[in-house]
């Protein structure tokens, strides 16, 4: 038989309670600062109803995202419940109706501790009037402690300004910059540092589809990570929502460090040579905008151009057990994460066939590398090319110096190896490496 349980959080002068909608409250001013209340509830199952009840305080807030016992969202299944107010032009009377969103919960991938397991973020608007949480299935002990977090940022009330560089599809986009959606919220931490990047990794938010308050959701974002998780700033370079608007998002700080090259706070503490760029959404069963898509390409056209990157090689990651990491990946490539859902995922190989005219380099077309008992062929290597070898965790095992441009063949040992090739193309007096693998 299937077990319930159910944390009901009531809103409004209708319950009988002390609780009211999220907005509109006669007990407190409304807020003109950020904020985050916790709020820790005991969980009771009714052997009767299997329901239990919960009143909270007269308070605004319009994101939430709550805390388990570690273990419990990986055995039960949970659904959370917005209910969101409205009025019905229809109504003569004009009374509030509530529409509620169903959303399933899922564990925050970005936020690790060994204490409890942390949700998502989810942004309940600015006319939410109920909370309740529903398990669907699985076990669950007789009792124990939830923590609700109710987040409040303030709505975003200036004026949308963007940076714009330049045109075409190799260009970056125009940008929001921080001190435009960022307005009013406290600043981040001091403290940045930059990083060289080899790997744009594309995350999703896992919330946001159908909101349109676009600037709303990442001023959310802000606050949950630097106020709830205790991070510096936001995690991510990049958001871009579905509209196609791009957000500049960890703060560089200094003049001398890019935007691009900010080191983030996305790849479960792998953050070195990375860039995170989150679309906003869950993508798991909904695809993304093309709207979203083709900033997003942009994005990563302009990066790949700028730092002279092809989007078909995979480079050595410093902190990945294995050894080569795509230059255009998925959070779920690094990490344990369905993250950037399964749709967003699936569209990684069409991403890197449509920024590759970004690319300087034509190595995908040029250059043919083959193994064969115990032998690698490399066919069309620029002249003055460098052949290295590495295992499975980046250990160099041979290196070759200017390797014959047409065909080299080398004995390599036994077992499972990653042919790093490297080019070195000059372009304007630069110099740049690019990688081949082949397992």
């Amino acid at each position: 038989m299937k077990k319930w349980i159910s944390i009901l959080v009531f809103f409004g002068v209708f319950a009988q309670i002390s609780a009211c909608p999220c907005f509109d409250c006669p007990d407190e001013g409304k807020p003109n600062f950020s904020r985050v209340i916790t709020l820790k509830k005991w969980a009771h199952k009714n052997q009767n109803t299997q329901t239990l009840f919960i009143s909270i305080p007269r308070l605004y807030f319009n994101s939430v995202t709550l805390r388990f016992p570690k273990g419990i969202i990986d055995k039960s299944k949970f659904e959370l419940q917005l209910g969101h107010k409205y009025y019905d032009t229809t109504d003569d009377w004009g009374f509030a109706q509530i529409r509620y969103q169903n959303i399933l919960l899922s564990k925050e991938d970005h936020f690790q501790s060994n204490e409890f397991d942390q949700t998502n973020l989810y942004y309940a608007g600015n006319n939410c009037s109920r909370l309740y949480l529903n398990q669907l299935e699985g076990e669950l002990p007789d009792s124990f402690e939830v923590e609700i977090l109710l987040i409040y940022v303030p709505p975003f009330a200036g004026k949308i300004e963007k940076q714009v560089s330049g045109r075409g599809t190799c260009n970056l986009p125009p940008i929001i910059l921080q001190f435009t959606w960022r307005a009013g919220l406290p600043p981040p931490k001091p403290g940045r540092t930059a990083t060289p990047t080899e790997h744009c990794i594309i995350h999703h938010s896992a919330d946001g589809n159908g909101n349109a308050n676009y600037t709303d959701l990442v001023r959310a974002y802000y606050t949950y990570h630097t106020q709830v998780n205790g991070w510096d700033d936001i995690a991510y370079n990049y958001l871009i929502a579905a509209n196609g608007d791009v957000y500049a998002g960890r703060d560089p700080e200094k003049a001398g460090i890019r935007q691009d090259n900010v080191l983030g706070a996305h790849f479960c503490a792998k953050n070195n040579n990375t860039m995170g760029v989150c679309m906003i959404g869950d993508f798991m069963s909904t695809d993304p905008s093309n709207l979203a898509m083709q900033s997003l390409e942009s994005l990563l056209g302009w990066k790949i151009h700028t730092d002279t990157l092809n989007p078909y090689f995979s480079y050595p990651h410093p902190t990945l057990s294995a050894a080569l990491l795509p230059v255009i990946a998925g959070h779920r490539d690094g990490c344990i994460t369905n993250c950037p859902g399964n749709l967003l995922y699936a569209k990684i190989d069409a991403i890197r066939n449509n920024v590759a005219g970004c690319s300087v380099s034509q190595a995908k077309q040029e250059l043919k590398v083959y193994s064969r008992n115990g032998q690698v062929r490399v066919e069309n290597a620029a002249q003055g090319s460098t052949l290295r070898i590495y295992d499975l965790k980046g250990a160099l095992i041979q290196e070759i110096l200017n390797a014959y441009s047409g065909i080299e063949e080398i004995d390599i040992p036994m077992g499972k190896l990653y042919i790093i090739l490297e080019l070195i193309e000059n372009r304007q007096g630069n110099s740049k490496i690019f990688y081949h693998s082949f397992p």
